[in-house]
């Protein structure tokens, strides 16, 4: 709340979030079927609850799948029944809960990296 003083009257409420920090992908394999991407690992002081992996066979992430993943000590994902050569393109971003708000709070995506299904 911002109060305005001496010849000025009024006040104004701006609500605003810090959103959780963005991982970076740290490796990503080819696999049978699909591929394994890993992310760096956070501090628990993050208030990371869990990340979303997103992957596209689009650079522009159009027809795109979305893992949700609801554990903050995990760091990687695999993917499987995936179209064998295929180019698939992957991001990850984490996932906060507001500490007052309760409100699910995510991280901008990461670079997105791709990577062929094995």
């Amino acid at each position: 709340v911002v109060k305005l003083m001496g010849d000025y009257s009024g006040e104004i409420t701006k609500t605003y979030y810090i959103r959780p920090k963005t991982p970076k992908v740290t490796k990503i394999e080819s696999r049978s079927g699909g591929f394994t991407v890993n992310w760096e690992k956070f501090k628990k002081a993050n208030k990371v609850v869990g990340f979303e992996v997103q992957y596209s066979t689009s650079s522009k992430f159009t027809n795109v799948e979305t893992i949700t993943i609801s554990n903050s000590e995990s760091y990687a994902k695999r993917v499987k029944g995936l179209k064998k050569g295929k180019t698939y393109y992957v991001r990850v971003r984490s996932v906060a809960k507001g500490n007052w708000s309760g409100k699910t709070i995510c991280s901008n995506w990461s670079k997105t990296v791709k990577v062929k299904a094995g």
